[in-house]
């Protein structure tokens, strides 16, 4: 009977009503908008801070090559054979001018074990790499957004037109577009912390070629099958497609191996390598916290702001609306209900107006996200936005409700039946 009153009471004043939806859904709104924002970058950082939990370095470069030979590193395996002391690498092999279809070109590029593990991108259809991947004798890839050129199931034959080395590879999942890769692109910038291991690689920006990953652990993890030699030097150093590491490379040491030892290892790579800039991990791991504590500081007065105009509009409205509804109290007190249930008529109708706010924000996100209006954006609703959203509902419910209460404790039926 209480929700049949509220519900009564709902319909009445309709433009009130209308405007306090209409307030909450922005409400909701601009809440999603800061909670992405902010789960973007610590999702980010949640990916490599295993990469960053210890000592090490973290080289840019474009080209890391072996000082004796003054051979290219293929891989990660060569980095760790000339770096014995390390004991984990992040890395991005590229691959020299490779092509596919009629000699289109297109990049490819394969990631250490440590990377392929750690990563979660955005993927449009498909998924990210599995363990069972890594046994399977088709090479699998991840391909980058493309206008639905490649699909998931598709097999693509990728060749080097010069050496005449070919391998066809499986698509298995096929990214969002402009998704956050591993990678680095911000070459001539000062940033310092973990966003300079990532890159975003856009279907428009890169004139529509598209990107190939490759799990490096599934090149190497089958060398003794003699599989995908095309991709392993080890296996054939004459036929094959040219790799080299380059980008941003982690190699992360064990506590054992002293500050120096690895000073003398970046020495011994810088001799013939191209390398741009060699952070400490502990700076970039200091700086990283240090830029999401920043932007932590920021959102908060964003949330404080719009606690403020709840607390203001509830109260405002709120008042209006339960003064405007005294005399039904009143009447509804004469036909038998007790006075303080007529505060509950007011709850009932928070909980209405909440809800249908809450309802038409859902099919508002769910339309503009069919329409691709969220496109490359970082706004997205999800479980800690609609946690977010649920916590201000029930905010709003308990100040609607707070205020009625006390009016009509302060108030009897008999005053508002003489005054009227």
């Amino acid at each position: 009977m209480i929700f049949r009153f509220g519900w009564k009471s709902f319909r009445q004043n309709s433009p009130i009503k209308g405007m306090i939806i209409i307030l909450l859904m922005a409400t909701f709104l601009i809440v999603i908008a800061a909670v992405s924002m902010l789960e973007i970058k610590l999702k980010k950082y949640m990916q490599v801070s295993d990469a960053l939990v210890s000592r090490g370095r973290v080289i840019l470069s474009a080209g890391l090559f072996d000082p004796e030979t003054e051979y290219n590193l293929k891989d990660a395996e060569d980095l760790r054979q000339l770096l014995p002391n390390s004991d984990a690498v992040w890395s991005v092999t590229e691959v020299f001018k490779p092509c596919y279809g009629d000699d289109q070109d297109c990049n490819i590029w394969t990631y250490s074990e440590e990377v392929v593990n750690a990563l979660s991108p955005a993927i449009a259809d498909g998924r990210w790499f599995e363990e069972k991947d890594m046994e399977s004798d088709i090479l699998k890839t991840v391909v980058s957004y493309n206008d639905n050129q490649f699909c998931v199931g598709d097999l693509i034959t990728v060749y080097e037109p010069d050496k005449g080395a070919e391998i066809i590879l499986e698509v298995i999942g096929v990214l969002e577009d402009r998704a956050s890769i591993f990678g680095y692109d911000q070459f001539g910038t000062e940033i310092a912390d973990y966003r300079m291991l990532f890159s975003t690689y856009s279907y428009e920006v890169e004139d529509s070629v598209p990107l190939f990953i490759l799990a490096e652990q599934q090149i190497l993890g089958n060398q003794d099958k003699g599989w995908f030699e095309e991709f392993n030097y080890r296996l054939n150093r004459e036929v094959g497609f040219i790799k080299y590491i380059e980008q941003c490379t982690v190699v992360r040491y064990p506590d054992s191996v002293s500050e120096e030892e690895i000073d003398a290892d970046m020495q011994l790579l810088q001799k013939c390598s191209n390398i741009f800039d060699i952070y400490r991990i502990d700076d970039v791991r200091k700086d990283s916290k240090s830029y999401i504590t920043k932007e932590l500081y920021s959102t908060i007065p964003i949330v404080i702001c719009i606690l403020i105009y709840i607390v203001m509009a509830t109260l405002s409205i709120s008042a209006i609306t339960v003064k405007s509804n005294l005399h039904n109290y009143a009447t509804y007190y004469l036909c038998g209900m007790q006075w303080k249930q007529c505060s509950m008529i007011s709850l009932a109708e928070a909980i209405i107006i909440a809800g249908t706010a809450f309802v038409f924000m859902l099919i508002s996100m769910a339309a503009l996200s069919f329409s691709n209006v969220f496109k490359g954006s970082a706004l997205h609703l999800g479980g800690l936005q609609l946690l977010a959203c649920i916590l201000i509902l029930f905010l709003y419910i308990f100040l609607a409700w707070l205020l009625p209460r006390n009016i009509v404790r302060k108030t009897s039926a008999r005053e508002i039946l003489k005054s009227s």
